[in-house]
């Protein structure tokens, strides 16, 4: 299986932030840069960012904390939730 590591670019919390695709799967994995379960995503739309940024047609976001849900889903989590900064 394929695994691809990606640095998260322009990202406001941290500089070393990796993230991975599973392309056969159009899967992500990732840690605390999302979860469904946080009250705000500052992080979100950097993570959305990055995801256009390399074109990948993901299907689903796997946190390596919290619920497994579809990109569309996760989005949308996102979008209800924004960080008021």
């Amino acid at each position: 299986m394929e695994v691809q590591l990606y640095h998260l670019e322009e990202n406001p919390r941290e500089g070393t932030n990796l993230f991975a695709y599973v392309p056969r799967d159009r899967m992500i994995i990732q840690a605390d840069m999302y979860d469904s379960g946080w009250l705000r995503h500052p992080w979100g739309d950097n993570f959305a960012y990055n995801v256009a940024l390399r074109k990948l047609n993901v299907r689903l976001d796997v946190p390596v904390h919290g619920e497994i849900q579809t990109y569309d889903e996760m989005l949308k989590t996102i979008a209800s939730k924004k960080s008021s900064d």
